[in-house]
């Protein structure tokens, strides 16, 4: 039995999209111990897709934070890892991660870092890839060539206690506050809910704390839709988005735990992010990108609609 280190820490959409090249780093060490290093937000997720025998959680450390440095340093030793999957594939992973391993006992690394050895991917080209095909093909380098979406059926919760009847769309409408750009109109999002309210397909709202004034504006136009607000778990998002008729979101984390739990998605795109690096992925996501995204009609969104 080897001992397999795999880095992931984030953000959700990126962790989301990692989760295929998780289930085939399972396949492929199923006889040997797999431990995760993340942080507090994916340890249920890690914890319970049984891809992993152990999570490891920490924060995102500043560089003079040498205490823990070196206690992460001390976790990275005494874990006597053979082999390490950078999934993170960041400039911290790179300069800092890899050299807290002792000189003389570095183990294989899977990743950017050219001196690392016969996993070391050299590619020139990493960051113009999306994350999953650029995951896909630095494990190829590791024999895993298997990389596909992952079943997350185990992703899975129950959604009584809600009250909600199908059928319905799921709606996504917030994103990043610092990233309003990225967000279509929060009135046009409530045109799309209130005519398919019209044809007897309610809408269920999803979001954050901050994104209260775009989740209340849909529900004032739509007085119908059913607002869970921010209470609401990934496992539900998950279980919310598999039964829902399709999901409708800008470029942000959730979307794409719903495209990979099966939901047909529909991902509005600003010039803030580009689908060829960033859209989810799924058996059925219809991306609609604009430089302005509120210059997206209703009509264009309507037409994409699989009802």
């Amino acid at each position: 039995m080897r001992n397999i280190l795999v880095i992931k820490l984030g953000a959700f959409g990126d962790f989301i999209i990692a989760l295929g090249a998780m289930e085939a780093i399972k396949m492929a060490h199923y006889n040997d111990k797999i431990t995760l290093i993340t942080t507090p937000l994916f340890k249920e997720i890690a914890e319970k897709s049984g891809y992993f025998d152990e999570v490891h959680i920490i924060k995102r450390y500043k560089y003079n934070e040498i205490k823990n440095w070196l206690n992460l340093k001390k976790f990275l030793v005494k874990g006597k890892f053979d082999r390490v999957y950078d999934l993170q594939l960041n400039d911290r992973t790179k300069m800092f991660y890899y050299f807290l391993f002792p000189f003389f006992k570095k183990p294989e690394w899977s990743g950017v870092i050219k001196s690392a050895g016969k996993l070391a991917y050299k590619n020139p080209a990493w960051r113009e890839m999306h994350a999953f095909d650029r995951h896909a093909e630095i494990l190829k380098l590791a024999e895993i060539d298997f990389v596909k979406l992952p079943d997350n059926r185990w992703m899975n919760a129950d959604l009584s206690e809600h009250n909600i009847k199908k059928p319905y769309i799921l709606m996504i409408p917030g994103c990043a506050p610092t990233r309003l750009e990225k967000r279509w109109n929060a009135d046009k999002y409530g045109e799309v809910s209130k005519i398919m309210q019209s044809k007897g397909v309610s809408t269920v709202l999803i979001g954050t704390a901050s994104e209260a004034d775009v989740l209340d504006k849909i529900q004032e136009m739509n007085p119908d839709a059913i607002y869970l607000g921010p209470q609401v778990t990934l496992f539900e998002m998950a279980s919310l988005a598999r039964e829902a008729e399709f999901s409708i979101g800008n470029d942000t984390g959730p979307l794409h735990l719903a495209a990979i739990s099966g939901s047909t998605c529909i991902a509005l795109f600003s010039h803030a992010s580009d689908p060829k690096y960033s859209a989810p992925r799924g058996k059925d996501v219809r991306v609609l990108r604009k430089e302005n995204l509120n210059d997206l009609s209703v009509k264009e969104v309507l037409e994409q609609c699989p009802l």
